[in-house]
């Protein structure tokens, strides 16, 4: 299919396969960080509304919406009304449970509000007023089916900020209300026959309740869990989970969409993700009729065209990847060595190492050069994004030399930097141990640096482990990783802003370390809540071209996606633009030919 093209009214039937790398390691929602997990939980979740990327506009899912400014208090409501006969349905029972307003309040509320849930979407809650201060995003139910979000200040974009996804509140909320009271009442008493004024008894006891009520909610939905246990309102829900062989899920009889023509969506039964633990393994098996689509890994290309021959599938170029991986520098002082806690917090420093990293030869080697230079920040599908802010700092070794001699950091007799004090610069890089493209990226990474004097000492290292260091003991120098790409100029608040606990390089600021991190926060702000879109760009402008000047992150270029998908198939487009990139299509609308 071409980029937007209609689509054909399919018929039901048929069996979807695919392929996911590794075991999932939770069916919880709260917890699914690795990719292999989510890919089959997201499958029973929606959106509160919908963005179509083709025509940049905004439609209704879950709820339909109206807008009311105040201009007189500068403030905004979003009036949000939940489709009626949506349902959360329960395969193990037949169990349906209406969706109301309580599910995206409580969820937006008690889940992402609750600072004991470390939840990504925490930072988001809270707005930056003119004089400094910062107000919280209220939501409140209205009645069953109607809430409202109440904004303090009036936002260029009001629809990202309902457009979330939201869980089941009649488990969860159920849940924490159970494992709180418990927690509360057993510290309460506790902390009273301590001799504690009744007071801080109460202080401590709620304290208590909340983190043991958000370890609650991260122990459910454990591995060991029936699946049909889970509840979904999304196109699937989980079947059957066998170890180390496949996911299942089957078409939920109880789903809201529908095709042009009423008949209910998806067409297909179902999905089968095969765990297949090696690429090589991955395209003998799609060769094989295993597996119905796959991802094309660059050196496979040239096999996959020869195979095409006397194979009935299609391959599919999706253009650049929107994302693409980054390596960072620590700049917190915790747990780190001093040494390079004082180079990495220099932005010349950082600026340098980007100038020694040749991206192009990443293209030419990693990529086979199906890549192309990403000098961007927001990725080309934002609606902020601008052709004209790009990186200045891209491979240039006299230019990083002169960088890092700004600040006292030169090569010796002997070629080794050195900085002012005299110590040798060098430092380690991690990376995942089972990333064949992050173990090539490290060894052009290091080559570039060990060029210029600089020692990088590569650490592959355990995933779970590097997540660990980045979340928890912070006692790592460099490290190699990858985010989803910054699709709206909001998201990823719990990265970007300083108090974030995904901002990568020094996480849970209570206020910024640094004055350029302050003026991020500010220009984040001012960008989310400006009065209209070309005031909003003002901002969003300055603030993409302060994180590309002070390089918390360097990206390494972007990567060209290529996908075959069996023939057997209608209805497959691959873009990566409009399509769920995991499956190189919308498999809601594919049917068997």
């Amino acid at each position: 299919m071409v980029r937007g093209e209609p689509r054909e009214i399919g018929k039901p039937g048929g069996w979807w396969h695919n392929r996911i790398n590794m075991d999932p390691m939770t069916f919880n929602t709260l917890t699914a960080s690795d990719g292999d997990s989510r890919t089959p939980i997201d499958w029973l979740f929606e959106n509160t509304i919908e963005y179509d990327a083709l025509t940049r506009e905004w439609r209704p899912n879950v709820v339909s919406w109206r807008i009311e400014n105040d201009e007189s208090t500068g403030t905004q409501k979003v009036f949000c009304t939940v489709r009626e006969g949506l349902v959360w349905y329960v395969p193990a029972t037949g169990k349906t449970v209406p969706i109301t307003s309580n599910d995206p309040v409580f969820w937006f509320n008690e889940i992402e509000g609750d600072p004991a849930m470390q939840h990504p979407g925490y930072a988001g809650h809270f707005v930056k007023m003119e004089d400094g201060t910062e107000k919280e995003i209220k939501v409140r139910a209205i009645d069953e089916m109607n809430f409202v979000y109440e904004m303090p200040r009036i936002s260029s974009d009001p629809l990202l900020e309902i457009y979330n996804d939201f869980g089941p509140a009649f488990v969860y909320e159920t849940e924490k209300k159970r494992a709180w009271k418990e927690a509360y009442d057993e510290a309460l008493s506790r902390n009273l026959k301590r001799g504690q004024s009744e007071e801080d008894a109460v202080a401590a006891a709620e304290e208590e309740a909340a983190s043991r009520a958000a370890a609650a909610l991260n122990g459910l939905f454990s591995i060991d869990t029936d699946p049909r246990e889970l509840p979904t309102c999304g196109p699937f829900y989980i079947d059957s989970y066998q170890s180390g062989i496949k996911v299942t899920l089957k078409r939920n009889p109880m789903y809201h969409e529908k095709d042009d023509a009423g008949n209910p969506l998806p067409y297909i039964d179902g999905v089968v993700y095969h765990i297949i633990r090696d690429d090589e393994s991955a395209f003998l098996e799609f060769l094989q009729g295993t597996t119905d689509t796959i991802r094309i890994e660059k050196d496979k290309l040239e096999r996959m065209l020869d195979a095409q021959k006397n194979n009935p599938f299609d391959i599919y170029f999706g253009g650049p990847y929107l994302y693409s991986g980054f390596i960072l520098l620590n700049q917190n002082p915790q747990a780190m060595p001093q040494k390079s806690y004082k180079w990495f917090i220099q932005k010349e420093f950082r600026q340098a190492i980007s100038c020694l990293f040749d991206r192009q030869e990443v293209i030419n080697q990693v990529y086979l050069g199906l890549g192309e230079p990403n000098n961007d920040f927001f990725c080309k599908a934002n609606s902020m994004y601008d052709p004209d802010i790009q990186l200045e700092y891209t491979y240039n070794p006299e230019k990083a030399r002169k960088l890092l001699k700004s600040i006292g950091i030169e090569q010796d007799s002997e070629g080794i930097m050195r900085d002012s004090e005299g110590e040798a610069v060098e430092f380690a890089f991690q990376y995942g141990a089972d990333n064949e493209i992050w173990a090539k990226v490290a060894l052009i990474f290091a080559g570039n640096l060990e060029a210029a004097g600089i020692k990088v000492i590569l650490q592959p290292t355990d995933f779970q482990k590097l997540v660990e260091s980045l979340l928890k003991t912070y006692d790592w120098e460099c490290l190699g990783l990858r985010l989803s790409a910054n699709y709206w100029p909001t998201g990823g608040s719990n990265v970007w802003q300083s108090k974030g606990n995904f901002h990568l390089w020094h996480p849970n600021q209570e206020t910024p370390a640094t004055e350029w991190e302050a003026e991020v926060d500010r220009l984040y702000s001012l960008g989310r809540f400006s009065p209209d879109l070309k005031t909003s760009k003002k901002y969003w402008d300055r603030y993409q071209k302060l994180i590309l000047e002070q390089l918390p992150v360097i990206y390494l270029p972007y990567s060209y996606a290529f996908r075959a998908t069996s023939s057997r198939w209608a209805n497959v487009s691959f873009d990566l633009l409009v399509a769920e990139e995991e499956e190189g299509t919308n498999i809601r609308y594919i049917y068997l030919k």
